[in-house]
């Protein structure tokens, strides 16, 4: 028993640490990793905050493990623009608007957070999809850990939805 709670821990250390790409050659991806980062923990304090009423149907789970999979799609897209750079100027980004929180953010302070970061990072990872553009691709990395985000985001707008109802 003792060794398979030590196996999954070296597991679990060997993936965070893994996970923070290179600042310098790839400051989108960094600022979208730490975000998501972010939207985890307070997803975890969401799902926390309603355990006495079922963990908000299971939903904040599911975004957390969207969340995760978008942070794999990070990690990827990293090992793919290393392996597969061309030479020239990267890609100028966009400048967008910012990002607001929503009204009804108040009543579910840390889903609104969470949905807040998790748009952060989906901005990120397009300007780093922008920037990398000329100078090679993030190999569909980019594009999928945004799809996962997405999906993170309809998670917690049913987990909201179901803290409505339930409570």
């Amino acid at each position: 028993m003792r060794a398979i709670v030590a196996a999954t821990l070296m597991l679990y250390a060997g993936t965070a640490l893994a996970g923070r790409p290179d600042e310098r050659r790839y400051p989108n991806l960094v600022k979208s990793w730490e975000v998501l980062q972010k939207a985890r923990s307070h997803l975890q304090a969401a799902e926390a905050a309603h355990a006495a009423h079922g963990t908000l149907g299971g939903h904040g789970a599911k975004a957390v493990e969207a969340v995760d999979a978008a942070q794999v799609e990070i990690d990827e897209a990293v090992a793919f623009a290393n392996s597969h750079t061309r030479p020239g100027q990267p890609g100028v980004v966009t400048p967008k608007p910012p990002l607001n929180a929503r009204p009804d953010d108040v009543k579910y302070p840390n889903l609104g957070e969470a949905r807040l970061e998790c748009e952060w990072a989906i901005r990120h990872i397009e300007d780093a999809m922008q920037y990398h553009g000329p100078i090679g691709t993030l190999g569909g990395h980019g594009e999928r850990a945004v799809e996962h985000l997405r999906r993170a985001l309809r998670e917690i707008s049913e987990a909201e939805h179901w803290a409505d109802t339930h409570h």
